[in-house]
Formats: structure tokens, C-alpha cells, sequence
């Protein structure tokens, strides 16, 4: 009966649009600890996420974690007060909404299926874990790849990179200008690769 009471309370409150969130975990706490399963955690958005990067940043290397954490601060600004409600409430219309805001700030479809493919990570985690029924990111389509055309720097450009290039840099735009190397190959290169009689460099990838 008292627990019949209290939740026509909590009705009457909500009719009168004065039940807030806070007062719904409490109430569904409440049932829980009177049913003997103990209190029920609820954990906000922005607490989750954070707390797996932080995870994150103790088993991955160093550029994949500085990617994650870029992503989950971001998402975090995005929903901004909705961050600190709880994690079930971020919908897919979330997810897609911040994925178009990345486009429309002039990033690439490429990236901004990136984050996608990054933030389905921590949520299904916490659908694993039995924190949210289902992974709001999983329900996003990804974007069509981007169509790139690429073509060489022209001697204008080559130029000014070399103006504000360091020496080392110098060498590696130089070996990449005449030779076509690319830039792991450059960087690999040792005076072995040099035949300083015949004036040129072997290189057997």
C-alpha cells in the first residue's frame, strides 16, 4: 500500500509537470531496495563516458585515446545539460544530430562517420553491462565515402613548403618532390640506400 501511495503521488506530480527525473530514480530505486535488489545506480552520460576514456587512456596508445577523448568532449558540449541526465536518454536522433553538426562545421564524411564508429564503442559497453536496453549509435547510418581527387603540388607549392620547412623537412619534401617516395619510406632511408659514385638511392620496399 505505501508503495501504491507513493506512486500515485509521483503521478499526480507528473500530471502536474513537476516530476523530475531525479524523482523518477529515486522512486524506481526505492521499489528495487523494497524488492531486496538494493539500490539501482543510475549513471548520467557524461560520467560514462568519461570514465571510459579514462580506461582508454590506460590500455591504448596514445594517438587512438587523444581521437576518443576529442569525440566524448565534444558529444558531452553537444548535449550540453543532457550530459549529466541519465545515459538511456541519448537517443539516436542525438547521435545523427551531432554527426550532421560535424559536417556542417566543414569536416569530412569520412570523419564524421569516424565519430560514429567511435561513441558505438562506450554505448555498447554499457548495453553489455546492462546499463541501456539498446545502442543509440548502432541505430545512425553512416555517411556516403567521400569522393576525393588528388593531384601533385605544383612548383608554387612546393616552394612555399620548402620556405617554411625545416632543414630535416626540407629533405624529406625534397626526397618526396624528385623521387616519389612516401613519407615512411623517406623516413626509413640510411646511407646504405645511397650510392654517393653512381649519384642515386635504391630503395627495395
Amino acid at each position: 500500500m505505501e508503495i501504491c501511495l507513493k506512486w500515485e503521488a509521483s503521478a499526480d506530480q507528473a500530471r502536474q509537470g513537476n516530476f523530475t527525473e531525479a524523482q523518477a530514480r529515486k522512486v524506481v530505486s526505492d521499489i528495487a531496495q523494497r524488492s531486496g535488489l538494493g539500490a539501482i545506480e543510475f549513471v548520467t552520460t557524461k560520467r560514462f563516458l568519461m570514465d571510459w576514456i579514462a580506461g582508454k587512456e590506460a590500455t591504448k596508445a596514445k594517438g587512438t585515446t587523444v581521437r576518443y577523448r576529442y569525440v566524448v568532449e565534444k558529444f558531452n558540449e553537444f548535449l550540453g545539460n543532457r550530459a549529466t541526465t541519465n545515459l538511456g536518454n541519448v537517443r539516436p536522433s542525438d547521435i545523427s544530430a551531432f554527426r550532421d553538426q560535424q559536417v556542417k562545421a566543414g569536416k569530412s564524411n569520412g570523419t564524421a562517420n569516424m565519430v560514429i564508429k567511435t561513441l558505438r564503442i562506450p554505448f555498447n559497453i554499457a548495453r553489455r553491462q546492462g546499463l541501456i536496453l539498446s545502442n543509440p549509435a548502432d541505430a545512425v547510418d553512416l555517411l556516403p565515402a567521400d569522393r576525393q581527387s588528388r593531384t601533385t603540388f605544383s612548383r608554387k607549392q612546393i616552394a612555399d613548403l620548402m620556405e617554411k620547412a625545416d632543414a630535416e623537412w626540407k629533405g624529406m619534401i625534397l626526397l618526396g618532390v624528385c623521387h616519389g617516395l612516401r613519407l615512411g619510406d623517406a623516413v626509413r632511408l640510411t646511407w646504405e640506400n645511397i650510392n654517393a659514385e653512381r649519384r642515386s638511392l635504391i630503395l627495395r620496399p
